[in-house]
């Protein structure tokens, strides 16, 4: 087993998956090909047919931006 100290001086930082659904304020409806970006890291998702979305990023603060057309 190693210690999270032991997998960042390997190069491998712990990620984290962050997920849920983009809503329309107002209706409330699912939002489908909605984008979420995260800017720093150059990562980014397109809500499916439900509006899901789901990021995997290194452990951090982190600012998502949301856009729909």
């Amino acid at each position: 087993m190693l210690s999270l100290n032991a997998l960042v001086a390997l190069g491998q930082a712990p990620k984290f998956t962050i997920s849920g659904h983009v809503r329309d304020g107002g209706s409330g409806e699912e939002l489908i090909g909605a984008n979420v970006f995260e800017a720093s890291n150059g990562v980014g998702a397109v809500t499916n047919l439900y509006g899901f979305y789901l990021l995997t990023l290194p452990a951090g603060a982190y600012r998502i931006e949301f856009s729909s057309i």
